[in-house]
């Protein structure tokens, strides 16, 4: 790789000293091997832009590994991080705080990175997306306006990501797959279940005008009528083709194609439900079954009290419904109550605060939420195989009028939570968040 770079003039030297090589061989093999070695040439020259890619990869899987190797978001890994930065003399090889992924502020960083994506190779697009996940789990809804303001086709690049990947699997059915590409295959999919999350959860504070930027976006096909090509788009896509990738290949099987069919379905049914009018498109049978089963849920006590355990397990703010803390604003997961074992609290004067708080007392629940759950079998984090519990769930409790009872109680407080919770999120300004 050197030569690449050397003075023509010893260049040329040197590829004239190929046929009279002085190195010590002993066969006509070894003589031709070394021959090839001479001979190697760079298939392409190494770039500011490619720099800049590699940069965002290796800040995306160092991110990643914070996050994965905690229970909870990034945030709180950073004691772990700051812990084991001692060991390297105060010098870490990642950020040990979260403000350190936004050093000029929010707007000013997210304008950087936005210009640096821009830079990356459309082919590898799924490192930039890694990062932009990662980003999105810490930094939550702020960083969208910014990225979308410099770069509005962003989110066409997301679908551009996905429909590569699908054409690549219909060209190479019937042959031989590499464990990398499948692997590779594996990895993009993830990545695209990950961002539709994202997107769909409001627990990250996504409010709604940035889901319309992800699903609201419409192109006309070669009729002339208008579709989408959101966010939903993508997941009706792979939803279509999903089970071509049991063709040929070792890594998918049924199990995993059907957790990933359920994960795009369900993002996708957040998404149905807020398509524009205009969009013609008739999608997946998946998604639009399980948006008209929403629907028709809207009101059960049951699933209310299901998808109040859902909340608790993946809300990263206090629980008391005036208090606007947060994961991130106290760098710090909150304990859960010892009594339920279900919420959190991000503090003892908090905690004895919502103990008897005027509209919704968690004296009256306490006890509640820990039978219900534990009588449910309900595990901490409802997050996996979210289906397969919600009706296991429902299931137990309309054998059991006594379980129906607590979960109606459960249900009218835990409404009461995430509506203050919701409301505490619209409150709190994008740029006076911590990033």
């Amino acid at each position: 790789m050197c030569r690449l770079f050397l003075p023509a003039t010893f260049g040329a030297r040197t590829r004239a000293s190929i046929g009279v090589c002085t190195c010590s061989v002993s066969s006509l093999a070894e003589k031709l091997l070394l021959r090839s070695l001479h001979n190697f040439q760079g298939s392409r020259h190494f770039t500011f832009e490619d720099l800049i890619h590699a940069l965002a990869r290796h800040l995306a899987f160092v991110l990643n590994d914070a996050v994965y190797s905690r229970t909870v978001g990034g945030v709180s890994a950073m004691h772990g991080l700051k812990r084991n930065s001692k060991k390297r003399t105060g010098n870490p090889l990642w950020p040990v705080d979260s403000s350190q992924l936004c050093p000029h502020g929010l707007e000013q960083s997210m304008k950087g990175y936005a210009a640096s994506f821009a830079l990356c190779r459309n082919d590898r697009f799924q490192d930039v997306l890694a990062l932009v996940n990662r980003l999105l789990a810490i930094c939550g809804r702020s960083i969208i306006p910014h990225l979308i303001e410099t770069d509005p086709h962003w989110p066409f690049r997301v679908t551009g990501l996905a429909l590569s990947l699908l054409q690549e699997r219909k060209k190479t059915l019937g042959r031989p797959i590499s464990v990398t590409t499948q692997f590779s295959w594996w990895s993009i999919l993830m990545l695209l279940m990950e961002l539709c999350g994202n997107i769909s959860n409001t627990e990250l504070g996504t409010e709604y005008e940035d889901m319309l930027v992800f699903t609201r976006m419409l192109a006309r096909d070669h009729r002339n009528n208008i579709r989408g090509c959101g966010l939903l788009f993508v997941c009706d896509a792979i939803l279509r083709d999903l089970s071509l990738f049991l063709d040929g290949t070792t890594l998918f099987d049924k199990d995993m194609i059907f957790h990933l069919s359920i994960g795009f379905a369900s993002t996708g049914a957040v998404f149905y439900a807020v398509k524009p009018d205009e969009d013609i498109t008739v999608y997946h049978p998946s998604i639009v079954k399980l948006h008209a089963t929403e629907v028709a849920q809207v009101g059960d006590p049951l699933h209310i009290a299901f998808q109040g355990f859902i909340w608790t397990a993946s809300a990263r703010r206090c629980c008391t419904p005036e208090c606007q803390e947060t994961f991130a604003t106290a760098s710090r997961v909150f304990a859960r109550c010892a009594g339920c074992g279900v919420l959190r609290y991000c503090s003892r004067e908090c905690q004895v605060r919502s103990w008897k708080h005027a509209e919704l007392p968690h004296k009256a629940v306490c006890t509640k939420l820990r039978v219900l759950k534990e009588r449910t079998k309900l595990p901490n984090d409802l997050t996996v195989a979210l289906p397969r519990y919600r009706q296991s769930f429902i299931e137990a409790c309309k054998a059991d009028e006594g379980l129906t009872a607590l979960a109606q109680d459960c249900a009218k407080h835990m409404l009461g939570l995430m509506t203050a919770g919701h409301n505490n999120d619209r409150d709190s300004a994008p740029d006076e968040e911590v990033c």
